[in-house]
């Protein structure tokens, strides 16, 4: 059982581990999510000779930023924040980028660093015990047609999104499920055009219309409609990695003839890492070392 915990009692219980640790990092979420992300921060540190025993989750974002201001100590140390709708802003809200010790990933949460073609097919290899071909595994992930089909859904959805936090409208956010079709891997495209509409016409009886549209062109812009795109500014913690990870239990399902017990978010997020693209992370591992 997991103890409620203040994001200040949090930040300092790092004390109890400089020993073991030579950098204290600190990201969003919850404490009984530590496991990933030291094993996350751990893969990126391997080699560096900087140690890292513990890493300490704070809550929400604004509980890392108020502790990432307050903090006073000489300890070498990394706040780090999702980049969520702000990625797509004009300019990142509150003047985050000038907080010294603050992070602000490139992607939209962290959860879309995990997102590989390589990491999935071996964690689909650990999922079924090695049971299936290298071609029935291939066959359920189906990776390339997977990105594209959610690329062309998902990216515009998010462009609207981004908008509407811009102007200050408080939509609520949803995550794939309300898009599906009766637990299908089906997307609900209406569902989509009525979740895009909403925004449009709170912009038109708010005088914002034209304020939208040009946030929108702009993002067309910045923002194509690729791959790259969909892993960077669409949530890979509540739409890309549960929408995959559901279509492979389907999938697979249709391959073998009988369905595998579905495993959590979490499970496969732990998997992924052991074999992410380092590549895409060099920047933060920069931020780390000479934090």
């Amino acid at each position: 059982m997991d103890l409620d915990f203040s994001a200040e009692q949090k930040q300092v219980s790092a004390v109890f581990y400089e020993k073991l640790n030579d950098i204290d990092i600190y990201t969003e979420d919850n404490q009984k999510d530590h496991k990933f992300y030291d094993k996350f921060f751990g893969k990126i540190l391997n080699g560096t000779n900087i140690k890292l025993y513990k890493t300490f989750q704070l809550g929400s974002k604004d509980d890392v930023v108020k502790s990432c201001k307050a903090d006073n100590s000489t300890r070498k140390r990394l706040y780090i924040v999702d980049g969520d709708y702000g990625l797509q802003f004009e300019k990142y809200p509150d003047d985050l980028r000038d907080v010294n010790h603050l992070y602000i990933l490139n992607a939209y949460c962290i959860e879309n660093f995990v997102i590989c073609k390589f990491a999935l097919l071996r964690a689909i290899d650990i999922y079924t015990g090695g049971a299936n071909s290298d071609e029935d595994v291939q066959k359920a992930l189906d990776y390339e047609e997977t990105l594209d089909y959610l690329t062309h859904l998902l990216v515009p959805l998010f462009k609207y999104y981004s908008s509407a936090q811009e102007l200050n409208y408080g939509v609520k956010f949803d995550n794939i499920h309300t898009f599906l079709t009766n637990n299908s891997i089906t997307v609900n495209e209406n569902r989509i055009t009525d979740k895009i509409n909403m925004i449009v016409s709170w912009a038109k009886a708010n005088g914002k219309y034209s304020e939208l549209q040009k946030m929108i062109e702009r993002r067309n812009r910045q923002f194509p409609e690729t791959r790259e795109t969909l892993l960077r500014i669409v949530s890979g913690k509540d739409f890309i990695l549960p929408y995959i990870t559901l279509a492979i239990n389907c999938r697979l399902k249709k391959i073998c003839g009988h369905k595998y017990h579905a495993q959590s978010n979490g499970w496969w997020k732990f998997q992924l890492v052991d074999n992410i693209e380092l590549n895409k992370l060099d920047e933060l591992k920069k931020a780390l070392i000479t934090a």
